[in-house]
């Protein structure tokens, strides 16, 4: 076993977080396109969500040692920015 297989603490490892996307009611909206906006060196991603309001991004390689916010929308409403770790999640508002 090599010294690096446990190491979970690797700067270079990508990381992910859990988007949920809910109504007025709180209830869950599925088939609503989510932006993760990472910037201009890292781009923009889209993902629909699934049944449960839900969608995972991945955070790019580097990205939280250089910026760390994220800039979120439902279908291209209103845009809000977050501090993002690995493992963190957000709940969207959408009507």
């Amino acid at each position: 076993m090599s010294d690096n297989e446990d190491d979970d603490d690797n700067p270079m490892e990508l990381g992910e977080f859990d988007v949920y996307v809910i109504d007025g009611n709180g209830d869950p909206v599925g088939g609503v396109k989510v932006w993760a906006n990472f910037g201009t060196y890292y781009g923009v991603e889209a993902e629909r969500t699934d049944e449960d309001g839900h969608v995972e991004f991945l955070i790019p390689e580097g990205f939280i040692h250089t910026a760390s916010t994220v800039t979120l929308s439902v279908e291209g409403d209103e845009e809000e920015e977050y501090e993002v770790e690995d493992g963190d999640s957000f709940t969207l508002t959408y009507d």
